[in-house]
Order: structure tokens, then C-alpha cells, then sequence
């Protein structure tokens, strides 16, 4: 959609942002793609839009992911673009002092709309725990925010990522909220460095 005078819409002034950054290993969307992520709309944002790391992009389901049953977003998925993913819709990768947890928060999600998020399925709990490694930091990635907008309420999925870490990550960002917040020390966080970017990419 347009956005006033300006020539291309938010979405795209993104990604050309992103085109211009260049040197970057790995490009990271935190979800709503679009309205309904149909096939049509995945494939035309996410598939032909979004720019590739130069070691491969990776993408979070979310609760417009699902209105279509994520088919959309899988398709997406098992393209060349996303091939480090696996065709999974959570991920893992690690340096020497991080992890960096991008968990499914949509798919196992039973609020109404999506809208909730949670991380209670089969497999991401322990998949989590097995990605967690001593002595690094775990930056975790949702599309479901853990907090309210304002920082001052832990939602359920604040407690969901508990119980599915063991233990709350170090730093954590969002998307969902359609805002970008840095959230300052507040006893809601824990020690959580807490992070929304309403824009959905990294």
C-alpha cells in the first residue's frame, strides 16, 4: 500500500534499506509478511522481495502466516533463499560467545486469530534446550511479543519461553506489535534485554 507522497510503500523502503547494508551474513524476518500469507503473497514478498544473506535468509511463522494454515510461509520456505532452514519453522545458529533461537511462536498458538503466540508443541521445547550451550548468550527470536507494548506486563508468552528455555534468554526480539520499541529496565524484563521491531525484519 502507498504511504503518503512517497514513491514505494513502508515494506519496500525496508528492503531496499536492507539492500544497502551489504555486508551481512544472514537476513531474518520476524513474520507478517503479509495479510492472509497465501502462496500468492508469500511468493511475491518473501520469495522475489526479500533479500538473501550472503549465507542464506531464514523466516519466523506468525499469526498472518497462519490465516492460510502457513502454507504460504512453508512454500516460502522450500525455496533456495531459505534452504538453511530446513523447511523447519525454527532455527538455530551459533558463533563462539551467541546462540540465536528463532522459535515458532504462531503454529502452536490456540488463541483466537493467532494472536497470542506460545511454544508449546512437540519439538521446539527440547529442541531449544539442546541449542542452549554454557558459556553463551541466547538471543531468542519470536514473532509474539513478550511483553505489552509498553514493557510493563509480561504477556503468556513471556512464561511459555521460560518454561521452553529452562531459563529466559539474554536478549530477545519480536515483531507482531507493528512498532519498533526498546524497552528500558523495568522489573517486568528480568534481566531481559528486550527488543520489538514492528517492521518484521533483521
Amino acid at each position: 500500500w502507498s504511504d503518503g507522497d512517497t514513491s514505494s510503500c513502508p515494506a519496500a523502503q525496508i528492503v531496499s534499506q536492507l539492500a544497502r547494508l551489504a555486508p551481512f551474513d544472514y537476513t531474518i524476518h520476524l513474520g507478517d509478511v503479509y495479510y492472509s500469507g497465501e502462496i500468492s503473497e508469500e511468493e511475491a514478498s518473501l520469495g522475489q522481495l526479500w533479500p538473501p544473506g550472503s549465507a542464506g535468509s531464514l523466516a519466523l511463522n506468525s499469526n498472518h502466516e497462519m490465516y492460510s494454515g502457513a502454507n504460504g510461509y512453508f512454500d516460502a520456505l522450500s525455496k533456495p533463499k531459505f534452504s538453511i532452514q530446513q523447511n523447519t519453522s525454527y532455527f538455530s545458529i551459533e558463533n563462539d560467545g551467541w546462540v540465536i533461537l528463532g522459535l515458532d511462536s504462531a503454529y502452536p498458538d490456540t488463541s483466537v486469530l493467532y494472536l497470542t503466540g506460545d511454544l508449546n508443541d512437540a519439538y521446539q521445547p527440547a529442541f531449544a534446550q539442546a541449542s542452549l550451550k554454557a558459556g553463551k548468550k541466547v538471543l531468542a527470536l519470536t514473532h509474539h511479543n513478550g511483553l505489552d507494548l509498553y514493557g510493563g506486563t509480561q504477556t503468556d508468552l513471556w512464561t511459555a519461553m521460560k518454561t521452553a528455555l529452562g531459563r529466559l534468554p539474554d536478549y530477545w526480539y519480536w515483531g507482531h506489535l507493528h512498532q519498533g520499541v526498546v524497552y528500558n529496565n523495568q522489573g517486568a524484563r528480568e534481566g531481559v534485554k528486550a527488543r520489538c521491531l514492528g517492521n518484521g525484519g533483521l
